[in-house]
Parts: C-alpha cells; structure tokens; sequence
C-alpha cells in the first residue's frame, strides 16, 4: 500500500519534454546501480547512482544541435525529512544548447559574437531543505572539457567581422 517501504527496479525508461519550440528525447542510459528505495507521499525517497542520455530533437522551424547528445550521470538523489539532496555530473554540452535552449529567433551567445567548438562539462552538490528558513547549499562546477571560442570582431581595419579563434588552451 502506499506509504509503505518500497522498492523498484528501472531498467528502461523513455520520454518526450516538449514545448512549442522544443523538444528533448530523454534515456535512462544506465540504470540505477542499486534499486530505488523509499517510502511514498513525503516519505524518504533514495534513487542511486544512475544515468540519463539527454538528445535535442530537430523540429523543422528550429533545428538542434546535431551530434550534442548530453549525459547527466547522478551519484545521489534523495528527498527525506531534511529536504533534497543531489550530486552528480553532466557532460559534454557545447555552446549550441545555450542557444538551442534560449528558443527560435535569439541566439543570446551568437549576438555576442560567440561561437565555436568549445565543450564543457559540470558538476553539482545541491542541499534544498524542506525549512524555506534554512538557505539552500549548492555547489556547481564547469569545465572545459574540448575545443576553442571563436570570437566575431572588426578591428576597424573595414576588412569587416572576422572570426578570430580565442587559443583556448588546457592548463598546464
């Protein structure tokens, strides 16, 4: 019955998020390495260490980003009496889904003048406690994992608006 301990095992999962100018295919990738454990209607709730493919589709008005398949792998997800706790990672991204994302007719880092191959991956450590008293803990990284930026400029020159490489390089 509901509100009894329980536990389940996900082995596949699928779904279409959609609004009117998007749409993402979501995969459980790899299943949780350990089966959920909880209770239900505000009990604890524990889901291990798994993994979704996150896939931008194409619509015919607003291609995505092709080939920019992102992994977010979580190594905890847990809703108890202290509130939400979730760490994991996702990666790779490139700057295409920030403009994918911002929707059709903006391209917020393309206006800029920003572009390139450049890949970045990320990482968090949330705490959301269930007292709105209690500040939220967050602890969010990002990467680069690959590649440059390419940098729209005039020099004044009037050769016009070039597309200089950054020479993004890794640290040594």
């Amino acid at each position: 019955a509901f509100g009894q301990r329980g536990r389940a095992t996900v082995s596949r999962f699928e779904a279409q998020l959609e609004d009117r100018a998007r749409h993402l295919a979501v995969r459980l990738a790899s299943p949780p390495t350990s089966p959920w454990v909880g209770q239900w209607m505000g009990r604890d709730v524990d889901v291990q260490t798994g993994t979704l493919t996150i896939t931008p589709q194409d619509l015919p008005e607003y291609p995505a980003p092709q080939g920019e398949s992102v992994t977010l792998d979580w190594r905890q997800l847990r809703w108890d009496d202290q509130g939400l706790r979730t760490q994991g990672t996702l990666s790779p991204f490139s700057l295409a889904w920030v403009d994918w994302l911002a929707g059709p007719g903006t391209q917020p880092l393309a206006d800029l003048g920003l572009g390139g191959q450049l890949r970045f991956e990320g990482d968090w450590d949330v705490h959301w406690p269930r007292d709105a008293r209690v500040p939220v803990r967050m602890n969010a990284g990002l990467q680069r994992r690959s590649g440059d930026l390419r940098l729209s400029v005039d020099d004044g020159s009037g050769a016009g608006v070039q597309n200089v490489p950054a020479g993004l390089r890794d640290a040594s």
